[in-house]
């Protein structure tokens, strides 16, 4: 490889021999035709500087790298079905500002805000409830993506779950439609104690809020 580029730590280096910077979805589609009829691998990253701290993301050598970090738009807001469609690089912060200022809010949001849609949704990255689902694969409601031939594949209702915590494995993801619900406000609390009997409790820990985090210090006895 020709390229050199890191993750945003700079703990993962990849040598792709080409980095291609998609804009529109015809032109990511014109990459994966590319390496498709080349016989080239390909991977794909939505931020200029992927978060993956992987080696996954790297392509193999003489490998195309294929960027979609300019593809951060907000598509559309439907506000009477509560479904918002976005392109594949806006991140998680972004989303959520933007809907804010609508009076929307995304039900369940990662740690990390940083992350990209695509990239939170192929993850699996999630919050922490009994109550609610608590991934952001399981707000898409549609999906668009490439396939391995170059070709626009759409999947919604009962097709999504199987191919929305996708990690980058069945194509290139250029649209998500994902349900958000009306603004709302959290109150915050802890509680902390001896974790004796932790083990017994900590599901009704968990389920008597809609989110909750439980931390334990088993070397310390506490929680």
């Amino acid at each position: 490889g020709t390229e050199r580029v890191d993750n945003y730590q700079s703990t993962v280096t990849c040598h792709p021999s080409e980095v291609v910077h998609a804009s529109e979805v015809a032109e990511a589609q014109a990459v994966v035709r590319r390496a498709f009829t080349e016989g080239r691998p390909l991977k794909v990253v939505s931020l200029a500087a992927s978060n993956s701290n992987s080696g996954f993301i790297c392509p193999e050598h003489g490998g195309l790298l294929l960027n979609l970090g300019q593809m951060n738009r907000v598509l559309s807001l439907d506000e009477e079905a509560g479904i918002v469609t976005v392109q594949p690089g806006i991140r998680a912060s972004e989303l959520s500002r933007y809907l804010d200022e609508r009076g929307f809010a995304i039900p369940t949001m990662p740690d990390y805000t940083g992350v990209s849609i695509a990239g939170g949704v192929a993850t699996a990255a999630h919050h922490s409830s009994l109550r609610i689902p608590a991934s952001m694969a399981d707000m898409v409601e549609a999906l668009t993506l490439i396939d391995g031939r170059g070709e626009l594949r759409r999947f919604e209702g009962d097709e999504v779950a199987p191919v929305a915590a996708n990690i980058g494995m069945l194509g290139v993801v250029v649209e998500l439609s994902i349900r958000v619900e009306p603004q709302f406000k959290l109150q915050y609390g802890f509680e902390k104690g001896r974790d004796e009997g932790l083990e017994d409790k900590i599901e009704a820990l968990v389920r008597a809020h809609d989110y909750a985090r439980v931390m334990w210090f088993a070397g310390n006895e506490r929680y």
